[in-house]
């Protein structure tokens, strides 16, 4: 499979990222609030799954050094695959989790801290594994853009900017 299909993946999947992203923001914003400390727990979760699925996908490579290119593409189909389930799953755990945080009723009271720290821990519990799932699809891509030939990385070195300009394509088209 040629690299530009590569980039292609990459670039959509950061996309719906971004999408999936503000749309679980609005879904616990209508669920928990419409609040600064909603909003700010919801990227923190987010991006704590981001960091911790690079971090894991890139330690997890290091140890399998004998991955082919079609194992390597099997894994970020399969990581794919999951965020895809993602989206059918995360509204309902949304709604699981503000009816548990009206159930302890007088415990956690609109907008206390114990209020907060409950959603917290469900929004944690609930993103963190999902955004895991989006933060390993690049080290995946980058290992199998790795996985090349050496004639193609070097030709590609030539090229230039390939790759930053996919990243920063990606960023633009969710500002």
């Amino acid at each position: 499979m040629k690299m530009r299909w590569y980039f292609c993946f990459f670039l959509i999947s950061g996309f719906c990222s971004l999408v999936y992203e503000v749309v679980w923001l609005r879904l616990s914003m209508a669920e928990f609030g419409v609040t600064v400390t909603v909003t700010s727990i919801v990227l923190s979760m987010f991006m704590a799954g981001l960091g911790l699925g690079s971090w894991g996908a890139g330690l997890l490579l290091r140890l399998v050094r004998e991955l082919t290119p079609s194992s390597a593409l099997r894994f970020y189909a399969l990581t794919e695959l999951l965020i895809g389930i993602s989206a059918f799953v995360v509204p309902h755990e949304l709604r699981l989790g503000h009816s548990l945080v009206l159930r302890m009723g007088g415990a956690a009271t609109w907008e206390s801290p114990a209020y907060y720290v409950s959603v917290g821990v469900w929004l944690a519990a609930t993103l963190i594994p999902w955004c895991t799932c989006m933060g390993a699809t690049f080290p995946v891509f980058v290992y199998r853009a790795g996985a090349q030939p050496r004639e193609v990385l070097l030709r590609r070195r030539r090229k230039g900017v390939s790759f930053w300009l996919t990243s920063s394509m990606e960023k633009a088209s969710g500002s």
